[in-house]
């Protein structure tokens, strides 16, 4: 995940397969991991997966249950990819337990999208 702000709690263990590290700095006040925190992962595991640069269209999470702080497992895929727009699903897991499950709209770039800034 180079480039990536989380890369250090993120590793690659294969193709759409990713072992996650939550620290304290994750936890909200009540002592679980905060939603926002999930969403961020969830956008940086499915944008992964595409090939060239895309930005993120929509972003849906169903929270399951908490996740707490240590390991969890995370899974990833393409479920359609057009010609500009590629539609992605994950979840995370704890355990045996389903922590939340996501799905994402990305539309590709052209390599001239941010040439006017």
């Amino acid at each position: 995940m180079e480039g990536s702000k989380i890369g250090q709690w993120v590793e690659v263990k294969g193709d759409g397969i990713y072992q996650l590290t939550f620290v304290r700095d994750h936890l909200n006040g009540m002592g679980i991991v905060h939603g926002g925190i999930l969403c961020v992962f969830f956008d940086e595991i499915m944008g992964s997966l595409i090939n060239g640069s895309a930005v993120t269209v929509n972003l849906n999470v169903d929270f399951m249950e908490p996740a707490l702080e240590g390991k969890a497992q995370a899974m990833a895929k393409i479920d359609r990819e057009g010609n500009d727009l590629i539609f992605t699903r994950a979840e995370i897991t704890q355990g045996k337990k389903l922590i939340a499950r996501a799905s994402g709209t990305y539309f590709r770039t052209p390599k001239t999208f941010l040439s006017n800034k």
